[in-house]
């Protein structure tokens, strides 16, 4: 399969923001517990499925306020457009200290807050970020059983022969003239809903660098319950047609119009697709890899795709390591299909296995 993403090629730039989320609806989400979310979903006669996500949800008093300001159930904060993702940095746009970045899997989460990172290191002009005199982006998977933000700074991004210890850290942070500390997924953190008062929890609830402004991404189904009533909700809302034929015309087809109309009508010649495509990460593969297929597209369903999108990363692997022949037919990846769909359907979903598991379970050859 084509290409090697640079994080400048996916542009998350359909997104909502929800100014002053205020302290009521904070207060609110905090008092309304699982049991009664349930009940007031039930009640509201809203679609298993969505009862099924509040039931799962780590904030799932939070995320019943967003589906009840949906449905106008409750007044909706107001919304408005942003037109780039680096509006999110910019202080004369949005003045909060305390920004939630929240999107479903596959939205841009991650590939946002790398690219504002990116754009900092270089110190691109078109950057909010440009004059910044501190960015700290930190994954929050890696963070177990870390409680303090100093050690998590020097366990993620400093050499290990570093002599820097937590004073110095805090006195860099103190002293700079303005830092940007940007948290990325918080749905995946060991420690959300230990009971730890960590200093990420202290962080997002505004207890902790109350004048730097913090950055936290986070699925919607994992919304964290520690919200300074300051912050400023950035909603990715996926591709709309507009955005999808602007990424199709540029980063795919670099402007070739019989072959951006080709993967256009493919795409609006089946209505599923159409649909998943709306996920930037399923649109940018499914772009990618019809652009590969020079001749007609055809996936006559959602599971035909993904089989050849599985299919193109394992050939890329094994032509890559010199594992073995590559042959032209699609394989059956049965058992890793099987490990997936329980992962996913799990009582506690699984997205990832350690390696002696997944080899077990699947074998060697799709490791």
């Amino acid at each position: 399969m084509a290409a090697n993403l640079n994080p400048m090629d996916i542009k998350p730039d359909v997104k909502k923001t929800v100014n002053g989320f205020g302290s009521f609806k904070v207060a609110l989400a905090d008092v309304l517990t699982v049991t009664t979310v349930l009940q007031l979903a039930t009640f509201f006669e809203y679609p298993p499925v969505i009862i099924e996500e509040l039931g799962t949800a780590a904030g799932a008093g939070l995320l019943m306020i967003r589906y009840m300001e949906e449905r106008g159930q409750i007044k909706p904060t107001s919304l408005v457009s942003v037109k780039s993702f680096r509006d999110i940095f910019d202080s004369d746009i949005i003045s909060s200290n305390r920004i939630l970045l929240e999107g479903d899997p596959g939205y841009g989460k991650s590939t946002l807050t790398l690219q504002a990172a990116y754009d900092w290191c270089l110190g691109n002009v078109a950057s909010p970020l440009k004059n910044v005199a501190v960015c700290i982006l930190l994954p929050l998977r890696l963070l177990g059983n870390i409680s303090s933000i100093f050690e998590a700074i020097r366990f993620v991004l400093m050499p290990k022969e570093s002599s820097l210890t937590d004073a110095d850290i805090l006195d860099i942070l103190k002293h700079s003239l303005s830092v940007v500390i940007v948290l990325d997924g918080y749905d995946e953190y060991p420690d959300k809903n230990s009971g730890k008062e960590t200093d990420v929890i202290n962080m997002i609830a505004g207890k902790m660098f109350p004048n730097v402004k913090v950055v936290v991404s986070s699925r919607s189904s994992s919304l964290t319950k520690y919200l300074d009533p300051t912050t400023v909700t950035i909603r990715l809302t996926g591709f709309d047609e507009k955005s999808r034929d602007e990424y199709i015309d540029r980063p795919v087809t670099g402007g070739d119009q019989e072959a951006s109309r080709r993967i256009t009508n493919a795409l609006n010649s089946s209505p599923i697709l159409n649909d998943i495509c709306q996920v930037p990460i399923f649109c940018v593969l499914f772009n990618h890899v019809a652009n590969d297929q020079q001749g007609v597209i055809e996936f006559s369903s959602v599971t035909s795709f993904f089989k050849y999108v599985i299919d193109c990363f394992y050939s890329h692997m094994w032509k890559k390591d010199l594992k073995e022949t590559i042959q032209e037919s699609i394989r059956d990846y049965s058992k890793l299909n099987r490990l997936e769909f329980d992962g996913l359907t799990g009582k506690t979903q699984m997205i990832a296995w350690p390696k002696r598991t997944f080899i077990d379970t699947v074998g060697n050859g799709c490791y």
